[in-house]
């Protein structure tokens, strides 16, 4: 057996933020950090506004499994993440899952609403773009809007836009090599 310390990233099924993604794996990589990445299918993925990932899990199939096999879950933004994952119950499963073993969650711009919607930013402080539709839904599902870049609560960290996402990942980083490992 193997002991490593993962990631599961989760990305929209098309025009995911490829800066915010990338900045993130960055990070990771140099923290000597695996990740693997999850969308609503496996495969190629197009990036916003350039850029491909593959996705090397489907959501679907992780929701029993992910808190055993990741120390954190990271959610990345981009134009279709209203779309595809603000109200993906599977997903809000997940980061529920998540959330109940304590385990790092972290969400970038456009995807911290789904956090919200998985109903775990309750009274907890968050970061959110400048877009009212984003900052009305968070203070209606009780979160409590910061307007700052980088905002952590317990075991939550959200970035306010797709330049913070390197901090985001960066706070991940650090709280995910002070944790034991975990063995695959």
């Amino acid at each position: 057996m193997k002991k490593v310390k993962k990631v599961l990233i989760v990305i929209p099924p098309e025009k995911y933020e490829n800066e915010e993604l990338l900045n993130s794996l960055a990070i990771f990589d140099s923290a000597g950090i695996l990740y693997e990445i999850a969308s609503l299918e496996k495969g190629a993925i197009n990036g916003h506004p350039v850029g491909v990932a593959e996705a090397t899990e489907k959501l679907n199939d992780l929701h029993k499994s992910a808190t055993k096999d990741y120390k954190g879950i990271l959610v990345i933004g981009g134009p279709q993440s209203r779309d595809y994952l603000w109200n993906n119950g599977e997903l809000h499963k997940i980061i529920r899952n998540f959330d109940k073993e304590g385990l790092l969650i972290g969400a970038v711009s456009n995807s911290v609403p789904v956090l919200a919607n998985a109903d775990i930013l309750v009274r907890r402080e968050t970061a959110a773009p400048d877009d009212q539709e984003i900052i009305h839904l968070l203070i209606k599902r009780d979160a409590r809007y910061q307007n700052m870049p980088v905002v952590s609560d317990e075991h939550v960290i959200t970035a306010k836009s797709t330049e913070y996402a390197s901090e985001l990942a960066k706070r991940m980083a650090e709280a995910i090599l002070i944790t034991p490992e975990i063995t695959i």
